[in-house]
């Protein structure tokens, strides 16, 4: 490039990024391509509304759904209120537990909210200092805990094997099976043919090995262990007689569960509080299931 052109070129420059030249120094007063814009004015902003209605394109569209999406959700976190609930099995009155037989199956369904006794701050939601008018419920999850002994302790049991389960329904299959079982009861379940449930013995014993048909059953937890009472007499007579020793580690069993949810249960009608388990659907019915062989 010749020097007059390199003149020309810094001229143009000059007039175009608006500099000022002071002795041998050059200082940018500002710098902008495009239309100027006047600040001595407020721009006029549009409402959220004129702005909806005018970007109307797919990518507005989907930004918009999405701001919905997390202000309702912020809405429904403040509306919902946590509670707990306690629940006893099924036959068992006041606590005082249930009796299981050899060979048979014990059945209870735990979504039933209508035996659900309040505990902690779900006081309110009962009735108990306001009018109980929850229509809807989200089952988060369940603490299941259970103890499990021989009815006396002072007589000896030999070994049962204990087979504890927590089920649901399949929804393509749970009205075949719920009428074949008598709604899920604990005899409907004992009689019920190995198309339901498989049981297998050993040299003629008590029904040890169960399967639960994975066409009609989600198996959710599964617990085995063993119950016994092993009775030792001392070898030595007191004045009051034999005294039974105990193996207590058979003689005694505590099993927990932690099982996760996440189902909805609507009443239709009344409250969701008010349910019993024929109001519920049958794929949001848990049910605990007991075996002893």
């Amino acid at each position: 490039m010749r020097p007059a052109e390199g003149r020309k070129v810094e001229e143009r420059f000059r007039r175009k990024n608006k500099f000022l030249t002071v002795g041998n120094k050059n200082e940018m007063v500002y710098r902008r391509s495009g239309r100027r814009r006047n600040f001595g004015r407020r721009r006029r902003r549009s409402t959220r509304l004129r702005y909806i209605k005018r970007k109307t394109g797919a990518r507005s569209q989907s930004r918009q759904i999405a701001s919905l999406e997390r202000r309702m959700s912020r809405i429904t976190k403040e509306a919902s209120q946590y509670a707990q609930f306690e629940l006893l099995p099924e036959g068992s009155g006041g606590g005082t537990g249930i009796n299981l037989n050899t060979g048979d199956f014990f059945c209870s369904c735990l979504t039933r909210p209508a035996n659900w006794k309040p505990i902690f701050q779900a006081g309110p939601l009962t009735g108990a200092t306001t009018t109980n008018t929850v229509n809807k419920l989200k089952m988060t999850s369940a603490d299941l805990q259970f103890v499990f002994s021989p009815t006396n302790s002072e007589l000896p049991l030999t070994p049962r094997i204990v087979n504890l389960y927590l089920i649901k329904l399949r929804k393509e299959t749970a009205m075949d099976v719920l009428s074949e079982t008598t709604q899920m009861s604990s005899a409907g379940l004992t009689a019920a043919n190995n198309d339901v449930v498989h049981k297998s013995t050993v040299a003629g014993g008590a029904f040890t090995m169960i399967k639960w048909n994975p066409a009609s059953f989600h198996v959710l937890q599964h617990r085995q262990f063993t119950v016994a009472n092993i009775v030792q007499e001392t070898a030595v007579a007191p004045a009051e007689g034999d005294v039974s020793i105990t193996n207590t580690y058979d003689a005694l069993k505590r099993v927990r569960m932690i099982q996760k949810m996440g189902n909805e249960l609507k009443a239709p009608k009344g409250t969701v509080l008010e349910m019993n388990e024929i109001d519920t659907m049958p794929n949001d019915r848990y049910y605990v299931v007991v075996h002893v062989g």
